[in-house]
């Protein structure tokens, strides 16, 4: 016997949902990868090897990125606890806003306002600590 599906009220253009769809499988696909490379990791007995992010960096230049992270590390020690978890997890860790906000116990559009709130301070932040606004 046929069903008939349900209706669906489209309120946006297919293009948006298909859009939004595929965003949602790409981020999967990332933490399913992120994942198993954790995991292969994790078996390997010695360890993943030390690898050095700045092999050719100057002298000057690896000062410069150290006085960066403490900046950056001074303007996020300014932030309250739930916004310095909120950044970390959303940007970081690629955390989904729907995961997040269910965490936390609150909606996801107040997860996303918390976010972008956050997000702007720590810019203000890092513009008067150390003149790096454009980051």
């Amino acid at each position: 016997m046929y069903h008939k599906a349900p209706d669906f009220a489209w309120t946006s253009p297919f293009t948006v949902y298909l859009r939004t769809i595929l965003l949602n499988l790409a981020r999967d696909e990332l933490r399913r990868l992120r994942q198993s490379r954790l995991r292969l990791e994790s078996l390997d007995p010695d360890g993943p090897e030390p690898v050095d992010p700045s092999p050719r960096l100057s002298p000057e230049a690896a000062l410069l990125a150290r006085e960066r992270d403490a900046t950056v590390d001074r303007a996020l020690a300014q932030l309250a606890p739930v916004d310095r978890l909120i950044l970390r997890e959303c940007l970081i860790e690629d955390r989904s806003g729907q995961e997040l906000a269910q965490a936390l116990g609150m909606s996801r559009d107040a997860l996303y306002q918390r976010l972008h709130r956050a997000r702007r301070k720590l810019k203000t932040l890092l513009a008067t600590e150390g003149g790096m606004s454009d980051r």
